[in-house]
């Protein structure tokens, strides 16, 4: 992630077990947000201290937020094209967004953000973008392109 300093001031900084958070003023305007990258554990046995993580932000921070990365969590069987999809993680990710009021930022340009490297790969969309309401208000013509993965099994978001 990078943040344009001619663009932004940087206030608090704040890490977690799997994300980082980042007060930010827009100097054009003085609008104070939260910008937080977060990357998902892809194991089992992590993912709930993630979503509670995950959870806590939404409920800590008073600014407007987006919340931006790799979460690692389908949130609905067509994120996913093999036929083989476990509600227990989408079901409790659901929640988490629902409970904290937050939107997701539609990707154009690509309907999955990761794929395996196997002949018959896997795709899935496991990269997002998640605003609140007055964050969406306050920038109610945000996009996000997904970009080329050229570097990774990822595919940035611009």
């Amino acid at each position: 992630m990078g943040i344009d300093l001619q663009v932004f001031d940087i206030g608090a900084i704040e890490e977690g077990d799997f994300s980082v958070k980042f007060h930010l003023i827009t100097k054009g305007d003085n609008f104070k947000w939260a910008l937080v990258c977060v990357y998902g554990p892809a194991q089992e046995d992590r993912k709930v201290r993630f979503l509670t993580e995950l959870a806590n932000l939404g409920a800590r921070e008073r600014l407007p937020i987006l919340i931006g990365g790799d979460f690692n969590i389908l949130r609905n069987p067509k994120e996913k094209n093999k036929p083989n999809f476990n509600p227990r993680w989408p079901f409790l990710f659901n929640a988490v967004i629902e409970g904290r009021n937050l939107r997701e930022l539609e990707i154009t340009g690509r309907q999955f953000t990761w794929a395996n490297a196997l002949a018959n790969p896997t795709f899935e969309k496991l990269d997002r973008i998640l605003m609140s309401t007055d964050w969406e208000l306050h920038f109610p013509r945000a996009t996000t392109v997904a970009g080329n993965r050229d570097l990774s099994d990822h595919t940035p978001l611009l």
